[in-house]
């Protein structure tokens, strides 16, 4: 009975990981037909690449940590945390947060990102490890503001107090709800281990 319920869930894993990389290569081949048809986006194969491993590294991500969770509201709480991870990375490498995606100073949000992996790998993924992660992540965006401002960085093309204060709240605000919703996790589930 155990090999059969280790087998399922490994086909469930399996069946997950193939979807991941089916809906990856189906979104790049709408993003490479859209650049043939109407030249936008106006990604290089270098772009693409880049734009590839993020949509298959946090999904794959994903599927990795939430597969043996029973709780409903781990996974919304991945999900966020995850997603917000994606669109955090992908805008400072798109536009940038502060000014543009070529100023000097927005080498330092790689620290928030840094701060979500580490903590999350030293939680060891855990409801309750990942709640304090997210709180400290949050903690390190709002640091960025006091930076930026200190430093003056509202003073460069494209940016504004106001853009950056912004800006940096969204994305606060997205890792203090995932933090919320890790602390709703009311029990550990411990994996069984086939």
């Amino acid at each position: 009975m155990m090999t059969e319920e280790a087998n399922s869930v490994q086909s469930k894993l399996s069946r997950n990981i193939l979807t991941v990389a089916g809906v990856t290569a189906g979104l790049l081949l709408v993003a490479f037909l859209l650049k043939k048809t109407t030249g936008s986006p106006e990604w290089t194969a270098t772009d693409f690449t880049v734009v590839a491993i993020m949509l298959f590294g946090t999904d794959l991500a994903y599927v990795l940590i939430t597969h043996r969770r029973k709780e409903k509201i781990y996974p919304l709480a991945v999900a966020l945390a995850a997603v917000t991870g994606l669109f955090f990375f992908w805008s400072n490498l798109a536009v940038g947060i502060i000014g543009s995606e070529v100023e000097s100073a927005n080498l330092m949000y790689f620290g928030v990102l840094i701060v979500a992996f580490l903590g999350s790998i030293i939680s060891r993924f855990k409801p309750q490890g990942l709640k304090a992660t997210m709180w400290v992540t949050a903690g390190a965006q709002v640091l960025t503001v006091i930076i930026a401002l200190m430093a003056g960085w509202q003073r460069l093309a494209e940016s504004s107090v106001m853009e950056i204060i912004g800006l940096n709240g969204f994305f606060t605000a997205l890792w203090v709800t995932s933090a919320l919703l890790f602390g709703q996790v009311k029990r550990e589930n411990k994996p069984k281990i086939p």
